[in-house]
């Protein structure tokens, strides 16, 4: 896909080894009146020390959280930061699930349509965050599992929202499927679950 711009808004990509493959959730932050260099590793070192290392918490020991990478979305050659002082293995002694069983949590905007809201898949589940019963519910994540997945991915909105001047938000590349010519965002104001049953991400498999 060609280059898109996303005015003030940078990517922030957590980067985790899930199965021996690197696998990533992407948030985003926007900065009004634009962003520094500084700016830019500020806000990876925060994401680095105080969301990543949550995340891993949650992961089998045979996964692990790697890095942090900021990336500027303003303009086609942007600045960008790489942070892994926080690099940790995860800490349920379960055995992983394959990469691409991954639990689904909603982003809000308080909007409603489609492009108004986001979503992040959660890898590195462990098979102890499944339910046993009763019979047929072996696809769901048990409620509390699904609750602690949820206040992580909040905790990153919470995070970026808390640090400096950055706000987190959602950022929509299309309009009833046609590209925009420059990205929008909203503001991520809130996180949810629809559904205790596991979702998929395919490419996350090879």
């Amino acid at each position: 896909m060609g280059f898109q711009r996303v005015p003030e808004t940078v990517s922030v990509t957590i980067v985790f080894r899930c199965v021996n493959k690197e696998v990533s959730n992407i948030y985003y932050a926007e900065k009004a009146g634009g962003y520094s260099l500084s700016d830019i590793q500020g806000l990876a070192a925060e994401v680095d020390a105080n969301v990543a290392p949550n995340f891993a918490a949650l992961m089998s020991v045979d996964d692990a959280y790697l890095r942090t990478e900021v990336k500027g979305l303003d303009a086609e050659f942007d600045l960008s930061a790489s942070v892994n002082t926080s690099t940790v293995i995860g800490s349920l002694g379960a055995d992983p699930q394959p990469n691409n069983v991954s639990f689904c949590v909603s982003q809000r905007s308080g909007l409603s349509g489609r492009s108004a809201r986001g979503r992040v898949y959660i890898c590195g589940l462990p098979t102890n965050v499944m339910k046993t019963t009763p019979y047929g519910d072996e696809n769901k994540l048990t409620l509390a599992a699904a609750n602690a997945y949820v206040g992580v991915v909040d905790g990153a909105r919470i995070t970026i929202d808390n640090f400096t001047t950055w706000n987190p938000v959602l950022v929509s590349r299309y309009a009833n499927g046609t590209k925009r010519t420059e990205a929008i965002t909203f503001p991520w104001v809130s996180s949810d679950f629809t559904t205790q049953l596991v979702a998929t991400r395919r490419n996350r498999i090879r």
